[in-house]
């Protein structure tokens, strides 16, 4: 049996790093240190207004506000803590606040923060935002001693969490790909275990195979129950072949609606 993995010793933390409470500047985004003035009306317009929006708030210990004046007074509590340390987030382009993050639980002498307290307006979910606000929050945390191992880290499972695209891209402007794959323990580690594909690759084909493989056994039981189909039967290794996942969901739509097994092979003969 081969040994457990371990990585390089960790060096002994010769100075503690200070987080700056600065703007940090992005290309989507940027972060602020808090204007409770300035950013509650802002912040209060793209988390409130309906019961949909205000959903963003059901597992936060605060929130909803019962107006700007309520929120900007909530603001003014927490914009001199240092920790958690609260940051809004502001769109570039349209230089709205969207959202808040902070840091927090910081340890320096332990080489430990966390990221949280994350939220954003509708507008800002699912889109690139809260990647570049964990890039440039990391950097900030970060001294140049275990960034790239960081940043391996992310680079290799932040798909999973994170925008891939900008991680790709980012990593590449800051000249850092070469660096993370040459120093990176944990890219190393994982690059000998043969996952080789970049970020978020070889992660996002497992879970893509994984999604093939679960919706043809939901069109072979479909199929099963309603119109008896075997194992054994022509159509059952015909599905089994299939390598489009996007052809398979809509077979499996096919499957449901179909009257007859006949009307399914003529969807499948399509």
């Amino acid at each position: 049996m081969s040994p457990l993995p371990v990585g390089d010793c960790v060096p002994s933390v010769s100075e503690e790093r200070t987080l700056r409470r600065m703007d940090y500047e992005g290309e989507y985004i940027a972060l602020s240190p808090l204007d409770p003035e300035k950013d509650a009306p802002g912040l209060f317009a793209c988390s409130h207004g309906t019961e949909l929006v205000e959903q963003l708030w059901t597992y936060m210990a605060y929130g909803p506000f019962e107006d700007v004046s309520v929120m900007q007074e909530w603001l003014e509590e927490i914009e001199g803590s240092e920790d958690p340390l609260f940051l809004s987030v502001r769109d570039r382009v349209s230089d709205r606040p969207i959202g808040m993050v902070s840091f927090l639980n910081i340890a320096p002498d332990a080489r430990r923060l966390e990221l949280g307290n994350i939220w954003y307006g509708p507008e800002a979910q699912n889109t690139c935002a809260n990647t570049e606000a964990a890039y440039l929050m990391l950097c900030e945390a970060f001294d140049e001693s275990i960034k790239v191992d960081i940043l391996g880290k992310l680079m290799i499972l932040g798909g999973l969490e994170y925008d891939p695209t900008l991680i790709n891209r980012i990593l590449l402007q800051e000249g850092l790909m070469d660096a993370i794959m040459r120093e990176s323990s944990f890219a190393q580690y994982i690059k000998q275990l043969g996952i080789e594909q970049g970020i978020g690759q070889g992660i996002e084909q497992g879970i893509e195979q994984g999604e093939r493989k679960s919706t043809i056994g939901a069109i072979l039981e479909v199929l099963e129950i309603r119109f008896d189909l075997s194992e054994a039967h022509p159509l059952s290794a015909r599905i089994a072949a299939i390598d489009d996942l996007q052809g398979l969901k809509q077979l499996h739509r096919a499957a449901i609606q179909v009257p007859s097994l006949e009307a399914f092979q003529n969807a499948l003969d399509a």
